[in-house]
């Protein structure tokens, strides 16, 4: 059955929607943008979104939007156990490529807040099919996994430092869980990514204050890229595009 635009695709488990972009000949292969959407929310409320679909547009890429169980997602360390979604994950992408000319090469993926969070646990766990990862407002909940059994990874993560609902800092979410500390789950992708301490530059971009780690310094060949803003927990698509296009020139190791 043909799926897009506001028809799902459904597979075992769940499904996903996706938007083609304008433009597309229906044969080139497309890069793949992936995004996670936050707790309570939908795949619906960003594909929908003009600036997601602007952004998916411009650089060309399939944006692909998997629907959480109960409007959330479930990883290790999460509080939801409602699927296993990193197997989740893996069948949507099985189904992806049946349906579409996927560039296997350039498959990335995003989120906000807990589909932030969603997407470090899948570079942790299950990475192995993305070339980056460009997480927005959201990190590990505790227990912080000890290591990463998918191995270095190129992550592009964005937060507001005044958030207050995933905050850098952390924070209890009722009596048996806790949102990690940004500085422990970054601390363990530098060790896995075997990068320096300090970053090799720092610089201003998209209205935020960017620390750039190069392949140059990470021994595990990968770059680590941590961008904060002033704000809260929000999201922006233009916060995305220096990410999107950094990711999209990177090679699938």
């Amino acid at each position: 059955m043909a799926c897009g635009g506001a028809d799902p695709c459904t597979v075992s488990g769940g499904s996903y929607l996706v938007h083609t972009p304008s433009g597309w000949d229906g044969k080139a292969a497309l890069p793949v943008l992936m995004f996670f959407h936050g707790y309570r929310q939908s795949a619906a409320d960003f594909l929908d979104d003009a600036g997601m679909r602007g952004l998916a547009d411009e650089r060309g890429v399939l944006l692909v939007g998997p629907q959480g169980a109960e409007q959330t997602w479930s990883f290790p360390g999460a509080p939801s156990r409602a699927r296993d979604d990193l197997a989740f994950v893996q069948t949507v992408l099985d189904d992806l490529v049946a349906r579409f000319p996927v560039d296997r090469s350039r498959i990335i993926a995003s989120g906000f807040s807990q589909g932030a969070a969603m997407v470090w646990g899948l570079a942790c766990h299950a990475g192995a099919r993305f070339v980056a990862f460009l997480p927005v407002a959201g990190d590990f909940w505790e227990p912080l996994p000890s290591s990463c059994p998918s191995g270095p990874a190129s992550i592009w993560h964005i937060h507001g430092t005044s958030d207050t609902t995933f905050p850098m800092s952390g924070r209890s979410v009722g009596l048996y869980y806790r949102q990690g500390r940004l500085e422990d789950g970054w601390a363990l992708w530098q060790r896995t990514d075997q990068c320096s301490a300090t970053p090799e530059r720092a610089s201003d971009l998209a209205g935020m204050a960017c620390h750039f780690w190069t392949p140059a310094q990470c021994g595990g060949g990968r770059a680590l890229t941590l961008c904060l803003h002033p704000g809260g927990h929000d999201f922006e698509a233009a916060w995305l595009r220096p990410a999107l296009i950094w990711a999209m020139g990177l090679a699938r190791h």
